[in-house]
């Protein structure tokens, strides 16, 4: 039994496994009886395609003429190397940046054809042979670009009449770099404004920091009186130096001398036993010269410590002064080297600001639309249309005819819900058809009805006749 079971399952499968193969090919076949019942329609809407783009192409669409003009783009002279960040140069770069000509990139060459002035110009440029024309339709004939890994410049134009066409490219290249060195002129021009308003405002500097470096030079009390000053008091330091240490030395051996004269007087008995009978005595002579000189050189030594200690006032005075005179000569020598150093940066300024400025004027008096954009090639006339593309428009239109013919064929198909034939009924309701009743014209249909009643009458006649 469950042999069985798995045999009719299997039979089942492999009964439905057919059934959706058959469904599929009926499918298939379906798609391709479509197509193939509709194929005068499809046939006809792809010809009126094919035969409508042939008459827009050749008879109705104006043919249109292309030509182009060709510029090259130099280098700008100015340079574009990174120079280190110190001040001076800084300030180089920074000048270098505001003199120089701006250095456009391809793309905003390429951005600048289409310049609203530009167009307007060659509008302008163009009188009456431009009559027709706005700023915007012309935009929309012109096609500009950069060929690539080059420096080139395209400018491409398009037009109905070939000479109008070229033309119009001649006039718009002229006007371009005619836009270009204009823009560059006052550029140019602003710069040189710059640079003299600069150049009068270092000038000015230049006079106040003169100025200011002859009043401090013409001041009593100026740094090189106040180093003589110095140089004076150095002087006079040196020699009460020598005086205190000299003073010093001669009060040390005054010193060492009392010292030793007060050994002395104390080995020295003050007084002498003149007669030791009656016992009388006198003062020691020795003691009276040892204590004399004692009493010198305690004066010697409080006179050699005054000039001591006057010699150190003076020292100290002297020091004090040279303190006070180096502190003040070293503010002018700041103020001073202030000046100078201002002096020397304001000349650089100056001379920079100055060379930029001849070199500004003359960048400023050369053509710099035709030296930094060169004509390559001006702009011919062309001899044949570039559009319409007739065979390429009429291809392109019958394939999107066909297209379009086999989806409408296939939407009437959809939409048409008549029973036509036996395989219309059989699809519908799913049953099998037993017969069909073919569909006779009129005149058959009489003549068969005529020969049915003749064939009647005889039957009748035959029987009647028996009958009798």
């Amino acid at each position: 039994m469950r042999r069985t079971v798995v045999s009719n399952v299997n039979e089942e499968a492999l009964k439905s496994e057919k059934v959706y193969y058959e469904e599929d090919v009926i499918d298939l076949r379906e798609y391709l009886a479509v197509i193939y019942k509709w194929r005068w329609v499809i046939a006809m809407l792809t010809l009126c395609a094919v035969l409508t783009a042939g008459v827009l192409s050749f008879f109705v669409l104006p043919p249109v003429y292309e030509t182009k003009t060709v510029l090259m783009v130099a280098q700008a002279a100015s340079t574009t190397e990174r120079r280190p960040t110190t001040g001076q140069e800084s300030l180089e770069s920074v000048v270098s940046t505001i003199s120089s000509i701006p250095q456009l990139t391809m793309n905003t060459y390429v951005a600048q054809v289409k310049n609203y002035t530009v167009l307007a110009n060659t509008l302008a440029a163009l009188g009456e042979k431009g009559e027709g024309l706005t700023v915007n339709s012309l935009m929309s004939m012109i096609e500009a670009q950069a060929l690539k890994d080059t420096n080139l410049l395209e400018i491409k134009v398009s037009h109905t009449d070939p000479v109008m066409a070229a033309e119009i490219a001649n006039t718009l290249r002229a006007q371009y770099l005619d836009f270009i060195s204009a823009s560059n002129q006052e550029k140019m021009k602003k710069s040189v404004e710059f640079l003299q308003n600069q150049l009068a405002i270092e000038n000015k500097n230049l006079e106040n920091v003169g100025t200011e470096i002859q009043r401090l030079e013409a001041e009593p009390r100026n740094f090189a009186f106040l180093q003589k000053e110095i140089e004076g008091k150095y002087a006079d330091l040196s020699k009460y130096q020598s005086l205190a240490n000299q003073a010093l030395y001669e009060y040390q051996q005054l010193q060492a001398g009392r010292d030793r004269l007060k050994e002395q007087l104390a080995q020295v008995s003050p007084t002498i036993t003149v007669n030791r009978a009656e016992g009388k005595e006198e003062l020691n002579p020795a003691y009276v010269s040892l204590n004399d000189a004692l009493i010198r050189k305690e004066t010697e030594l409080a006179e050699k410590a005054a000039q001591l200690e006057a010699a150190r006032q003076i020292v100290a005075a002297l020091q004090t002064e040279i303190k006070n005179l180096q502190a003040e000569a070293a503010e002018k020598k700041l103020a001073m080297d202030r000046l100078n150093s201002d002096l020397e940066r304001t000349k650089k300024t100056y001379d920079l600001l100055n060379e930029k400025m001849t070199q500004t004027q003359m960048l400023q008096a050369v053509n710099l639309g035709e030296t930094y954009l060169i004509p390559v090639s001006p702009a011919p006339v062309p001899s044949s249309p570039v559009r319409p593309k007739k065979g390429l428009n009429m291809a392109i239109a019958g394939v999107l005819g066909l297209m379009a013919a086999v989806m409408l064929s296939f939407l009437l198909e959809f939409l048409d819900n008549t029973v036509k034939d036996s395989a219309d009924v059989q699809k519908l309701f799913n049953l099998p058809v037993i017969g069909t009743i073919p569909v006779m014209e009129e005149g058959k249909a009489r003549k068969g009805r005529r020969q049915k009643k003749t064939e009647l009458r005889e039957e009748n006649l035959a029987w009647t006749k028996a009958s009798t």
